[in-house]
Formats: C-alpha cells, structure tokens, sequence
C-alpha cells in the first residue's frame, strides 16, 4: 500500500519528476564529457621453460626433475626483488620507479590458457605503475610465463625480453660454467599487440545520474510530507 500511495505521489507530481531526470541526464553528460574514445595500451608476452641439466626432452626422469615445479614458483618468485626490477627497468630502458613486478605468490594459479587480451586487463587491474610484468608459476610444471603492460606494445615487449633476459641471467650466476646447472628455454617467443580498453567514465556517470535522480525523488517525497504536516494533513502532538 506504500509503495502504491508513493507511485501516486509521483505520478502526481510528474512534473517535479521529469525535471529530475532531466537533471540526471544532464549530470550524466557533464561527467562523461571529456572522458574521450577507450584507451590503448601495448601488451606483450612470453614463457620460458626450467629444464634440468639432462633435459627432460631428451632424458626420462632426469634427476632433479621431481622438485623443479616447485624449484621454478620459488625461483620466479626472485623477480619480484627490488635488486632484480631494478636489473628489468635497466634492460628495457625505464626507470625502476615506472615498473612494478608481480611474482607467482600474486595470484592463485597462472592463466596459461588465457588470451593476451584478457591477461592485460588482468594486469591492468593489478597495479597503478606505468609498466607492470606478471611472473607467473603454478608450482606444477616448469613454465614461467611473463607478461607485461605498458603505455605502448614496443615497450611491453622490451619489458617480457628483459624478464626474460634476467631469469636466464640468474640462472647462469646460480653455479657459473658448471654443466650441472639448471637452464631455461623460451617456449613462446615473446609476442606483443595493442590492446583496446574501455573507459570506465560512462559507467561513473551513469552511477551519478542515478544517485541524482533517487536524491531527487527523496526530496520530492520529503517535500511532499512536509507539505501536508504544514497544512495539518499530518496529526500534531498534544
């Protein structure tokens, strides 16, 4: 019975309400205004795989193959070192301030199978930095896989290159010239494109002309009960 008191109430009073929703979509088009067409940035990606030193391909069961899965998350869980970002940021050619790396312990599981678009939109709401590389690893295989977010794809695959160039770099200083050491080889070359994102001010003034639009019902309903207690419609206290 409210709710039918109430749309009478507006019904009645359908001018007010018209106005409001015109201010509504007058707001809604102040904020999106401006807001231009969906942005661009370059992502790229790559992996790499951990091999022992009697390669997995060749050798069945080479020894030290049981503990490289976890080996190769604990090992691309480094990336994320200051000391190792700063080495990234240096080989692609940025300041270590524009570059954030997430390691595997980031996230739950690697989205191996995930498109490259959808990989930027996961990095791209990963971190506010400029550049980012995601190091991804899911303690069950060998595989590393590198990708990046960057204001363009030239950059973003600088930035997978110099990942790459790092992890195999840390490898070599592990046991330098001994044959026993592990290695890693590249799986997917790295790759890069640009990726369209959607810009999110449509959807923050669409969200505003609501909450213009139910502010302004509340005031007419408000308005509209102080109406009626001033002309006595509502009972006064003794």
């Amino acid at each position: 019975m409210e709710l039918l008191a109430t749309l009478r109430l507006l019904w009645a009073r359908r001018r007010a309400v018209a106005i409001g929703a015109i201010l509504a979509v007058a707001v809604a088009a102040l904020l999106a205004k401006g807001g231009g067409p969906a942005g661009t940035v370059g992502a790229a990606s790559g992996s790499v795989m951990l091999d022992t030193p009697e390669s997995q391909l060749i050798t069945v069961q080479p020894k030290g193959s049981e503990t490289l899965p976890t080996r190769t998350l604990l090992f691309a869980d480094t990336m994320a070192r200051d000391d190792v970002r700063a080495e990234v940021a240096r080989v692609a050619g940025i300041a270590p301030a524009d570059l954030d790396i997430l390691p595997p312990t980031a996230r739950q599981e690697a989205p191996v199978s995930t498109p490259l678009v959808d990989q930027a939109s996961d990095i791209a709401a990963s971190t506010r930095a400029p550049n980012v590389v995601n190091v991804y690893a899911d303690g069950l295989t060998p595989m590393v896989t590198i990708d990046a977010r960057a204001a363009d794809k030239a950059t973003a695959l600088a930035l997978v290159n110099a990942a790459t160039k790092t992890l195999t770099g840390m490898l070599d200083k592990v046991s330098p010239g001994q044959p026993s050491r592990f290695s890693a080889d590249v799986v997917t070359a790295p790759h890069s494109k640009v990726v369209i994102t959607a810009s999110r001010r449509p959807v923050l003034a669409a969200i505003a002309a609501l909450m213009v639009f139910l502010a302004w019902i509340g005031a007419i309903l408000v308005g509209s009960g102080l109406a009626r207690w001033l002309r006595g419609g509502v009972a006064r206290p003794a």
